[in-house]
């Protein structure tokens, strides 16, 4: 048995990667694929153009992934960004690469929560936009895409939980879904796995998420660098070139130590988030708001574990 988790990204994924995922692979006597070694096993296109939407977005794709019996977790593989206008084109991709009874695993998280994280995870991948400029409609996504060559934005119109479901219903067998409130309820997920041995999960948070507060200090900073003619994009890059030398000894661990404490992320999340009270930052625009709202019906009523055409017309 094949398992394909394509994503989507900030459901918790990289809790299932270290935690879930692996164990249940183990259980069920398959071999786990880690994304690094995915990636030596299959390598992506290198044309930096064609990754804007899927890394496999070759011209011509006439190879198949030929490993059996597997668990494989690779969320970008749902479309660069987890961006709905790469939905399509992606399922299509994979629809090529892995065999038709694969079972693909679908996360999901509440709509505003999700888009909520997409946009913090921009930030902090130093894609600084004002919310109406990151997430834009079909038309002015298309646009943007075209003249800007850049995949940092995300279809808002197109965002849409069930037209993911369906795409993935139409291109493989078996669909499961998973929803993110069910990740460590360990009895639902033995259940969808079909498994009787217990699971254990420690309390470890993977991936922090940018604070209320960080989001607004991240925007005032970067205005202050914008400034003096930089950005935190390549103070960033600065800080990750300082240890790069033939430097020997205490003054080489030094500056490792810089290198790693003058990233503007890496001091948001492990410094100064420490500070102050943490407070989840939310879409402020009604707008997007409203978009992503147009999920909220399907997602209540929507349970994890594995969905039909029949179901989810019934949704």
């Amino acid at each position: 048995m094949n398992y394909l988790h394509v994503g989507l990204g900030k459901t918790g994924t990289t809790f299932l990667q270290n935690e879930v995922f692996p164990k249940i692979a183990k259980i069920k006597n398959i071999k786990y694929i880690e994304k690094k070694n995915f990636v030596k096993i299959f390598p992506p296109t290198t044309i930096s153009n064609r990754k804007l939407i899927h890394s496999y977005n070759f011209k011509k794709l006439n190879i198949q992934f030929r490993e059996k019996n597997y668990f494989l977790s690779a969320e970008s593989l749902c479309g660069k960004l987890f961006n709905p206008l790469f939905w399509k084109k992606s399922a299509l991709i994979n629809k090529k690469i892995f065999d038709k009874d694969t079972t693909v695993i679908i996360t999901l998280s509440k709509p505003e929560e999700f888009i909520s994280s997409i946009y913090c995870q921009a930030i902090q991948v130093y894609s600084i936009k004002n919310e109406e400029e990151f997430f834009l409609n079909h038309k002015n996504s298309l646009s943007y895409l075209k003249k800007y060559k850049k995949n940092d934005f995300f279809d808002i119109e197109l965002f849409d939980y069930k037209y993911l479901i369906s795409l993935y219903l139409e291109n493989f067998q078996k669909v499961l879904i998973i929803k993110k409130e069910d990740l460590k309820e360990v009895n639902k997920l033995k259940k969808i796995f079909n498994i009787k041995e217990d699971l254990y999960f420690t309390k470890k948070v993977y991936n922090k998420s940018y604070s209320e507060f960080s989001v607004k200090l991240t925007f005032i900073f970067e205005k202050f660098l914008n400034f003096f003619g930089t950005n935190l994009k390549s103070t960033d890059l600065f800080a990750r070139q300082i240890n790069k030398n033939n430097k020997v000894g205490i003054f080489k661990k030094i500056l490792n130590r810089l290198s790693v404490e003058l990233r503007w992320r890496y001091f948001v999340q492990n410094r100064l988030d420490k500070f102050f009270k943490f407070k989840k930052y939310k879409i402020k625009s009604q707008k997007i708001i409203l978009q992503a709202k147009r999920n909220n019906d399907f997602y209540e009523k929507l349970e994890s574990g594995y969905i039909s055409i029949e179901k989810i017309n019934n949704l």
